[in-house]
């Protein structure tokens, strides 16, 4: 069984209907987001779910540059192991620990100016993953359209 297969159910109707909408719309939002992380933690980070949190912020840190030089040396980017911790509510020896497990897996680099996602490995990872979750994203926000119009 896949991740798509999983047996994500909507609620029950209610008696009102924008209240059903809001729930079916929350439940449809839900159902991708949660999609979104399994398909993610099979494919790029098999970690654990903090681990896959980490990478996760960072790549969204240095999303805005994307198209300039990425990497450790890079200017203006990288985020301390502190600035993890009170981003993501992880400890911060356990934020400590799975930085240094990410960097021996080659997921991250560590640069002067803290810590950044390895370009070159994220991208090839991260290619099908985004394909796949343009395309469900696509999908789910008709499925919302659909709902609030009938709601």
């Amino acid at each position: 069984m896949g991740p798509s297969d999983l047996p994500f159910r909507d609620p029950p109707p209610r008696r009102r209907p924008a209240v059903r909408c809001a729930a079916q719309v929350g439940s449809t939002i839900h159902r991708f987001v949660v999609d979104y992380l399994i398909r993610v933690r099979a494919r790029v980070i098999a970690e654990d779910f903090d681990a896959l949190v980490l990478w996760g912020v960072l790549a969204h840190q240095q999303a805005p540059v994307a198209e300039a030089r990425v990497g450790p040396d890079a200017p203006g980017e990288g985020l301390r192991q502190g600035d993890l911790a009170r981003l993501t509510g992880i400890p911060r020896e356990a934020v400590r620990r799975k930085l240094l497990r990410l960097e021996a897996a080659g997921w991250i680099l560590r640069g002067p100016r803290g810590w950044v996602i390895h370009p070159q490995r994220s991208t090839q990872a991260l290619e099908a993953v985004s394909r796949d979750w343009s395309q469900r994203f696509v999908t789910t926000a008709g499925e919302i359209n659909r709902m609030r119009s009938a709601g």
